[in-house]
């Protein structure tokens, strides 16, 4: 074995990017596909919320998920993207259906055991998401004041779709 050097303490300084991703969880989500107002396919795969334009066979990539995306939903009229996420503390990111720019991202202590479902309201104003901890949690999320509205038991019985 020949020596290694001495150790790096400071990050390189090049950055990776995600060029194209490759794949569709289909498996364990529902209605995880949609189309944006420019006709372009939006859906999610590993932690990648994806905008694909088939006619280029280009894609934009929200990178924000830290774990699996499990749920998704829009709103054409404006714009707008939801997405859950699997793990302990999973996250919900509010993002742009057009450019893939993330615009908000929420969590809470008691959202917990991953995302079942999640829905944007018709005026793009709340984010609805439901955990999938034993009591089916579900959260309202109010968008421009970045704040929590209400948040409750659901069923006992597993939520697909809000």
């Amino acid at each position: 074995m020949g020596k290694t050097g001495p150790k790096r303490t400071d990050p390189p300084s090049q950055k990776l990017e995600i060029g194209y991703v490759y794949g569709y969880r289909s498996y364990d989500t529902r209605s995880n596909l949609k189309y944006n107002s420019e006709g372009n396919v939006v859906y999610h795969t590993a932690a990648c919320g994806i905008i694909l334009n088939k006619l280029k066979n280009s894609q934009i990539i929200n990178t924000e998920h830290n774990d699996d995306i499990t749920c998704l939903d829009l709103n054409v009229k404006k714009n707008l993207v939801v997405t859950g996420e699997m793990g302990k503390n999973p996250i919900v990111t509010v993002w742009d259906a057009l450019t893939g720019k993330t615009i908000q991202v929420f969590s809470h202590p008691k959202l917990i055991k991953s995302i079942a479902a999640v829905a944007i309201s018709p005026s793009g104003k709340y984010v609805a998401a439901v955990s999938m901890c034993d009591d089916h949690d579900i959260f309202v999320f109010d968008i421009p004041s970045k704040s929590l509205v209400t948040f409750g038991k659901g069923p006992k019985s597993v939520v697909y779709h809000i």
